[in-house]
C-alpha cells in the first residue's frame, strides 16, 4: 500500500499533500473527535489509501451511511478494490452536495477530511468548505487534518480564517508528532 501511495504522490504531490498515509497516532486522533453512537451518515473527503476508511467503518454503525470522495483516480482504483462493498466517488469534494441529495439527505452528521488544504488554491478552499458547511446538519462536525509545517504558510493562513469564517466552533487538537509530516486536527461543530 505505500508503494502506491508514494507513486501518486510523485506523480500529484499538490493533491496528495504527503509521500505516507496518515499513521494510525493522526487517525485514532482525528476519529476520537467524532462520536459515532449517534451518526447518521458520514462523509470522507480525500481517502487516498483508506487510513481513515478502514477505521471509519469499523467504527459506524451498521445502518450508517458512509461514502468517500476522492479527486486522485489512482486512489479511487485501490479504494474500489479494498473496500468493494463501500461507496467512493471520483470527483472534488466541492461536489459534496451532490452525493448528500443523491440519497435524499438534507444533510450529514460528520465529514472527516483529510486534504492537503495549504496545496488547495484559495478559491478552491473557500468553495469546499461552503459546500461542506452548507451539507452539515446542525450539530454536524466537520474534523480535518492540516500539516504543522505548511499551517504558517500563506494558504494554509487563509484556510485557517476560511475555517473561522464559516463555522462559529472551531478548536485545534494537540499536534500528532509521530506522522510525515506532524499533524494537528480542526474540529469544526456547525451550530
Amino acid at each position: 500500500m505505500y508503494g502506491s501511495f508514494i507513486k501518486q504522490f510523485l506523480k500529484d504531490y499538490a493533491g496528495v499533500g504527503a509521500p505516507l498515509p496518515s499513521s494510525e497516532y493522526v487517525t485514532k486522533l482525528v476519529l476520537e473527535c467524532v462520536d459515532f453512537s449517534d451518526l447518521e451518515s458520514i462523509v470522507e473527503f480525500g481517502p487516498g489509501t483508506g487510513a481513515f476508511t478502514e477505521l471509519i467503518l469499523e467504527r459506524m454503525g451498521t445502518y450508517t451511511l458512509f461514502f468517500g470522495i476522492e479527486a486522485n483516480k489512482g486512489f479511487c482504483d485501490i479504494l474500489k478494490k479494498r473496500f468493494p462493498d463501500t461507496r467512493i466517488y471520483h470527483d472534488s469534494a466541492e461536489e459534496v452536495r451532490t452525493y448528500v441529495r443523491r440519497f435524499d439527505l438534507t444533510g450529514v452528521d460528520a465529514i472527516i477530511s483529510s486534504l492537503p488544504w495549504s496545496n488547495v488554491e484559495e478559491n478552491l478552499q473557500a468553495s469546499i468548505l461552503k459546500a461542506t458547511f452548507d451539507s452539515l446538519n446542525p450539530g454536524g462536525r466537520f474534523v480535518t487534518i492540516a500539516y504543522k509545517p505548511w499551517h504558517m504558510l500563506p494558504r494554509g493562513r487563509k484556510f485557517s480564517d476560511l475555517v473561522h469564517r464559516h463555522f462559529n466552533r472551531v478548536e485545534e487538537t494537540r499536534t500528532v508528532w509521530l506522522n510525515v509530516f506532524p499533524t494537528f486536527a480542526y474540529v469544526c461543530t456547525k451550530e
